[in-house]
């Protein structure tokens, strides 16, 4: 048939569109908590509440975001809290983007 798709495309078109839509975005909070390793996300937090300087410079990968960056789901982790889970991010900025780790807390 001239004109149409083949079925494969259709559908990976479908499936692409529905990912698209029912993903998840929002914007960074002050401070929000960005780790390139996951095994060091909850190290990052742990240094920042007890304002341990040392710490925090040897985990090079971790950053606070800065307001507004864009942040899109890619997966979350399963939480025990109510306030709040893990997840794998896509943060957006400045013509880049990184993948990693954040908390988001529940609104």
């Amino acid at each position: 048939m001239r004109g149409s798709l083949p079925l494969a495309v259709t559908v990976s078109l479908l499936i692409v569109c529905i990912g698209t839509a029912s993903a998840e975005a929002w914007r960074a909070a002050d401070g929000q908590p960005f780790c390139v390793e996951r095994d060091h996300l909850q190290e990052w937090v742990l240094a920042l509440l007890q304002s341990d300087r040392e710490w925090l410079a040897q985990l090079s990968d971790c950053t606070s975001l800065r307001v507004g960056m864009k942040i899109a789901v890619i997966e979350k982790y399963p939480s025990e809290s109510d306030i709040g889970y893990v997840a794998k991010v896509r943060v957006f900025g400045r013509g880049a983007s990184v993948v990693g780790y954040t908390l988001k807390i529940n609104e």
